[in-house]
């Protein structure tokens, strides 16, 4: 199911609409107040609120994935060189914004950079949250691709070279 969700992503129009709006997702992040404070990672971190962002992203999905809502608290994560996130899963958010308070149940990473192989910053799906932990796929950022995975599958963001690595990570359900 991961790589299936994975590859669904090559689409042409979908990857050029996605890296049209990376440009413009870059220039926001930087606006933001940034926020280094997680013992499992070396990045910062740049929180935002935003329906309209939310709803953007939910637009570049394909229906047949069958997601209906994106949650409007995402934030930027910015891997200075050196930077990763050691193994771990995500955990499931609430749905402030709606009244049934759903929640989610899958994890977005929108690369707003890329990142030239052999350079790092991979994002690998593990087998477990162990530090050697099987290998089951690994994705290399593109600016303007999108990652989609369930909360509860273990991954890590390898170690940055020197070019940073740059996203939007949020949920949905």
């Amino acid at each position: 199911m991961l790589a299936t969700r994975a590859s669904a992503f090559n689409a042409a129009s979908a990857a050029s609409a996605l890296a049209a709006a990376a440009s413009s997702l870059a220039a926001l992040a930087s606006a933001l107040i940034s926020s280094s404070a997680s013992s499992n990672m070396y990045a910062n971190r740049r929180f935002l609120r935003s329906n309209e962002l939310a709803r953007k992203v939910l637009s570049y999905l394909p229906k047949e994935l069958g997601y209906t809502h994106v949650l409007s608290d995402m934030r930027f994560i910015e891997y200075p060189p050196g930077g990763h996130i050691l193994p771990h899963v995500d955990g499931v958010r609430r749905d402030q914004e709606t009244s049934s308070g759903a929640e989610s149940t899958t994890s977005f990473l929108l690369f707003t950079e890329e990142i030239p192989e052999g350079e790092g910053g991979e994002t690998e799906f593990l087998e477990s949250v162990d530090d050697d932990a099987k290998v089951l796929f690994g994705a290399r950022p593109n600016r303007g691709s999108i990652l989609l995975f369930p909360h509860g599958v273990a991954h890590r963001g390898n170690c940055v070279g020197c070019w940073p690595k740059v996203l939007l990570r949020g949920d949905l359900y």
